[in-house]
């Protein structure tokens, strides 16, 4: 079982050497045919031998060789064919219950492998299940939580890498400029200096293809699913490799106008992210994405709220200097 892959592995059962049920049911018969056969030959040689040694003697001598012969020839064509054919049969049958007996331990062993390989597969799908259930779960509360922007996205990926078990974990946004860069804001696990000897983008060229690039581009997720053979995440195979990364997983972070960002997910093994744990990882990004927008809207607000303040202060000031100068 510790070679066994969730989902991908192929379990074979030894087969067993020998002849086919087919070439045992004709040989056998064959072979009993042969041997009573020459049997019953060596008994009719022996009658023979009989006769012609008491022919020359008398037929009320009985004990004449010649009797004695006869009986021995006569005994060996009835009786030992009969014997032979018997022991052969039980021989057989117990070959066949033998056959019989392994082919079916065979069986059960097969579909008791294939039955611990099921529950192999579907432990590991609960504990990713519940992986990213806690991860959301986590990240929910911190919405509720956290009073930047900063300290946001500082706490999701620290979740999803301590809680959640994932190996590294970053927050990108798009930059608008000529080279559609996305520019790291948090990160958490990222202990071989990852991403500072790497380059993302966004656009269509070869380092925008990846997960964070193509998540932020097209508004939906993208998993590289084994970085060592996914042609996409090419430009950063080495690197990711000598980090120990087996799968990532790029999510968009969208507002109402556009996809502003991505969070992107890194894990050990390949094939990592199956659909119902994808699909709680992207309810996990939207809620993020209002989080986020939550977040700017309060700080315009509170930004708008200090400057409407400050203009009032002013013109109290100003309309004070200005009564105190008409007073005098």
């Amino acid at each position: 079982l510790a070679s066994l892959h969730p989902l991908s592995t192929t379990l074979r059962v030894p087969r067993l050497n020998g002849p086919t049920a087919e070439q045992r049911g004709t040989e056998a018969p064959m072979l009993r045919l042969v041997v009573i056969a020459i049997t019953a030959a060596f008994g009719v040689a022996l009658s023979v031998a009989g006769i012609a040694v008491m022919y020359p003697t008398s037929w009320l001598n009985g004990c004449s060789p010649g009797w004695l012969v006869l009986g021995a020839g006569l005994s060996v064509t009835l009786f030992l064919p009969l014997y032979l054919a018997v022991i052969l049969r039980q021989k057989e049958d117990a070959a066949g219950l033998v056959a019989y007996k392994t082919h079916a331990l065979a069986a059960s062993n097969a579909d008791l492998v294939s039955q611990m390989a099921r529950r192999v597969s579907s432990e590991e799908l609960l504990r990713k299940t519940n992986r990213a259930l806690l991860v959301l779960g986590k990240c929910n509360y911190l919405l509720g939580q956290a009073a930047t922007e900063r300290h946001l996205l500082e706490g999701v990926c620290g979740i999803i890498v301590e809680d959640g078990g994932y190996v590294m974990a970053w927050v990108g946004y798009a930059q608008l400029d000529a080279e559609c860069r996305v520019l790291p804001m948090a990160i958490t696990g990222d202990t071989y200096g990852y991403l500072d000897s790497i380059v993302v983008t966004w656009d269509d060229g070869p380092m925008g293809r990846g997960p964070a690039g193509s998540a932020i581009r097209s508004g939906r997720s993208h998993v590289a699913r084994n970085v060592r053979t996914d042609p996409d995440f090419a430009p950063w195979k080495q690197a990711a490799m000598a980090s120990g990364f087996g799968s990532v997983a790029g999510l968009p972070l969208r507002d109402e106008t556009r996809t502003f960002g991505t969070i992107v997910i890194y894990a050990p093994e390949p094939d990592a992210f199956d659909e119902r744990e994808l699909q709680m990882l992207e309810s996990l990004a939207e809620n993020v994405s209002h989080g986020i927008v939550a977040l700017r809207t309060r700080r315009e607000h509170e930004i708008a709220l200090r400057a409407l303040r400050e203009n009032e202060q002013r013109f109290r000031a100003t309309f004070e200097q200005a009564a105190v100068g008409v007073c005098h």
